[in-house]
């Protein structure tokens, strides 16, 4: 999960949360690498949408090897961050990704990795990335649309976290929501593609308990579940961090490609 948003971050922008993305952008690496292979020219300019710390923006700029990258976010916290591991050729700038124009344009390339459940209206921020996209522009879309798991102290979690989504007007398994969408104006698809990424359970459980150390002491939290039953699934995923299991959760993900539609945007 990403850093915030004009809608809030449901899993927050501290130090915690910081090293929670690290871990993140090492367990999905692979699956996006995969992802932005695929694409076949070299962009002038790439932008990562809700960058955080940066990780994936430079894992964006040493697979596509862009002339400029940029990462936007919204946090105070997370851009000094990105900016203290300088690269040349990358930068970052505080902005909310829901507002345009956007501080750098036209766009080649951008890139939404795991954003869209902290933003209210997916659909509406797709249109609104259309409108600042160069007229070959792409928009690469990585989302979940499903997280399989026999270990049942990660699906209590994750039916906790469904929750806490729903009731800031978010949805944790967006990309199936966005894959349904008959049309985006401003957008035509490319290629859309489903795939799945066997996690550890340990890497998951540190994920996993990482989030809930930062949201789950977040009052909003604390009147949806007793306070026990949080530190209950705490101290029950730190455990798992000690485990060897290696096929108990497994994440479903929607890559979708979009170009930028002429007739659309010209009218």
């Amino acid at each position: 999960m990403r850093s915030e948003t004009s809608s809030g971050y449901a899993f927050g922008d501290t130090d915690v949360a910081a090293r929670r993305l690290q871990l993140v952008a090492q367990v999905f690496e692979p699956e996006m690498r995969s992802f932005l292979s695929c694409v076949q020219v070299r962009p002038r300019l790439a932008i990562d949408l809700g960058c955080g710390p940066g990780y994936t923006t430079r894992l964006l700029a040493d697979v596509l090897m862009p002339t400029r990258t940029i990462g936007l976010d919204t946090s105070d916290r997370f851009i000094p961050m990105a900016r203290a591991e300088p690269r040349d050729g990358v930068d970052y700038f505080r902005h909310d990704v829901t507002t345009t124009p956007f501080p750098v344009g036209p766009v080649d390339l951008m890139f939404c990795h795991l954003l869209l459940p902290h933003l209210q209206d997916p659909a509406a921020a797709l249109c609104t990335w259309a409108t600042q996209l160069g007229p070959a522009g792409l928009l690469l879309v990585d989302e979940v649309t499903n997280i399989r798991t026999t270990q049942p102290i990660f699906q209590r979690y994750l039916d906790m976290v469904e929750t806490v989504m729903v009731e800031r007007g978010g949805h944790l398994y967006t990309g199936k929501v966005v894959a349904q969408l008959d049309s985006i104006p401003g957008l035509e698809m490319v290629f859309s593609r489903q795939v799945e990424l066997a996690v550890r359970t340990a890497q998951a459980a540190d994920m996993f308990r990482m989030n809930l150390a930062v949201w789950g002491r977040m009052p909003n939290v604390q009147d949806l579940f007793p306070y026990g039953s949080v530190l209950e699934i705490e101290s029950e995923l730190e455990e798992l961090t000690k485990s060897t299991f290696e096929s108990e959760i497994v994440w479903e993900m929607c890559q979708l490609s979009y170009k930028a539609s002429p007739l659309e945007l010209g009218t």
